[in-house]
């Protein structure tokens, strides 16, 4: 489940800063098949982004509103600069790339230009809750390589960052039996460097028609609103919006229970039950990045 975790960190859409010097004449972006395409854009009330990391890694279509985000990942298909893709019978993706005069730039041996993506770009979602139709979008295309100077101060932080303070924390999982559509709760608390870090994060998770489709809520959440005592076997969520409701777990005769009223957004679709009888529920001491 990489892709929930990194919902977060893609509705931010940043990245850390880095020192690039242009590319010399040789550097060409058509060269090596792209690791990394990306664009992101605000329709009306929706923020959009689309991207692909990895060789061989699917396309991701991230719709966001109010809290609420509906993520779609399908296999491109590329053809020099140009990337193809499908999602279903909600829309298509035909795009090609052209690098802006001077925005061509290089750390080691990766290549990245800014640009202009032309071409064709539709999608409705869901009922036609969205009604995308683009044909000009600027963003970025990245080719592989590796970048020593980066490597480093990860591989810096990754050395440092689990050793800066003792963390003891608390996980909540529901999840739904069955085959798919598979829905999903998690809520995980801990204390670090600066108080209680809380998430909770509601999710569907499909596959139709080729796509891999995710539709739901992720938001931090306070000491308040997520309440456990792990020995006791009970736990209490209440998160703000845009989830509404309550869920309780309890170990009644040793066995979990997980009820409530507790529901969360869903993206062109209703409110989705994330407490009830069709969920097997537990809790367990510690969080998944112990």
């Amino acid at each position: 489940m990489r892709r929930l975790a990194l919902l977060l960190a893609l509705l931010t859409v940043a990245c850390a800063p880095v020192v690039r010097a242009a590319a010399p004449p040789s550097a060409s972006i058509s060269e090596i098949a792209p690791t990394s395409i990306e664009f992101h854009f605000h329709r009306g009330p929706y923020l959009v982004f689309v991207g692909m990391e990895g060789p061989g890694n699917r396309l991701s279509l991230l719709v966001v509103r109010d809290g609420a985000s509906a993520d779609y990942s399908t296999k491109p298909h590329f053809e020099g600069r140009s990337v193809k893709a499908r999602f279903g019978r909600m829309g298509s993706l035909d795009l090609t790339f052209t690098p802006s005069p001077g925005k061509v730039h290089r750390c080691g041996s990766i290549v990245q230009a800014e640009g202009i993506f032309t071409g064709d770009f539709e999608f409705t979602g869901e009922h036609r809750y969205i009604d995308l139709d683009i044909h000009r979008i600027r963003g970025e295309h990245t080719t592989a390589g590796s970048c020593a100077e980066s490597d480093h101060a990860s591989s810096r932080r990754a050395r440092v960052a689990p050793a800066a303070a003792e963390k003891q924390g608390v996980t909540l999982q529901a999840r739904t039996r069955g085959p798919w559509p598979l829905d999903t709760l998690t809520a995980t608390g801990e204390w670090g460097l600066h108080g209680f870090e809380g998430v909770v994060a509601g999710f569907r998770w499909e596959r139709r028609e080729g796509l891999e489709v995710i539709r739901g809520a992720q938001i931090g959440i306070g000491r308040d609103r997520f309440r456990w005592d792990v020995q006791d076997g009970t736990a209490t969520l209440r998160p703000a919006a845009p989830f509404t409701g309550s869920a309780t777990f309890s170990r009644a005769d040793g066995k979990p229970r997980w009820s409530g009223s507790l529901r969360v957004p869903i993206l062109g679709g209703r409110p989705l039950a994330l407490a009830g009888q069709r969920f097997e529920a537990h809790l367990r001491a510690g969080t998944p990045f112990d």
